[in-house]
This record gives structure tokens, sequence and C-alpha cells, in this order.
């Protein structure tokens, strides 16, 4: 099923964006499923850019998502022990425990999932080469420059930014 829904998805999208589409560069897992296989094999032979924050922003915006959240996080921050330590374990825990879901993303992304974007940046990664990357102070910046990007691709030409 979720394969299925998959494809209708991307089939109905490219009839309106011309088979072009952006996806997080993640794992091919998604809990207990995966992405199908023709799908990421296109994912991994695509086109690379790199997409940055300060993680202070993206902190601001995961605390948004873990408020309405938190009571299914807290059971899922423990099979991240093997990747934290327990004190950070216990300061996210706490953190979300007494709603204080900025912190507690910002120690997710600086203990976890930072550790793993840094060895893909542009500067590190051996793997993934990067067609153009963004940086910004904040993400109304950075999505003007993505936008302006792509919109340009479209049209053939440069990006003015």
């Amino acid at each position: 099923m979720f394969e299925t829904k998959i494809f209708f998805h991307c089939r109905d999208l490219s009839k309106v964006h011309s088979n072009r589409f952006i996806v997080e560069g993640e794992s091919r897992s998604i809990g207990k499923l995966s992405v199908p296989n023709n799908l990421f094999t296109k994912i991994l032979s695509g086109e690379n850019i790199w997409v940055e924050l300060p993680i202070e922003e993206r902190a601001k915006r995961l605390a948004v998502e873990y408020k309405d959240q938190s009571q299914n996080i807290i059971p899922k921050i423990g099979l991240l022990k093997k990747y934290l330590s327990s004190k950070v374990t216990e300061k996210i825990i706490s953190s979300l425990e007494q709603n204080d879901f900025y912190s507690a993303a910002y120690l997710l992304l600086a203990h976890h999932y930072d550790t793993y974007y840094k060895k893909n940046s542009p500067e590190n990664s051996k793997t993934r080469k990067y067609k153009i990357a963004f940086r910004a102070d904040n993400f109304e910046k950075l999505s003007q420059q993505v936008l302006a990007y792509f919109e340009s691709e479209l049209r053939g030409g440069q990006p003015s930014f």
C-alpha cells in the first residue's frame, strides 16, 4: 500500500512539475517501511543540492512540530540510546516532559542529526557531489534562494542572488 501511494503521488506530481522533485536526502528506510528500489535509485542518482540553516533556526522549527507530538516522541527517544549518551537522552526526555520543545529539538540536532549531516556536507562528503549549496541565517532567506534557483533552472538561466 505504501509503495502504491508513493507511485500515484509521484505520478500526479509529475503531471504538474515535469518529473522534477525535491526530496530530503535520507536513508531508504522509513521505520518498518522502505522507499521502493526504483525511486530510491533515482533519488541517489539525482542532482544533489545542500541546504543549510543555523542549528538555532532549525531547532525553532522543530520545536513547533514537537509541541503537538511530544507524547509520541518520548518513547522513540529510547530507540536513539545507541546513538546518544544516557545524559543527553535524559535531557531530551526531561525537556519534552517539561514542554521545553526548543531544548529537546536543539539537543537532538546537536547530538544526533548534525553528526550525520556534517559527514555529508559539501566540505566533507566523499561520495556525494553537490551542484550548489545554499546557506542562510533564516528560513525566509533560504527559501527565497532555493526558489529563485529552481525557477531559473526551469527557464534555463542562472539564479540571481
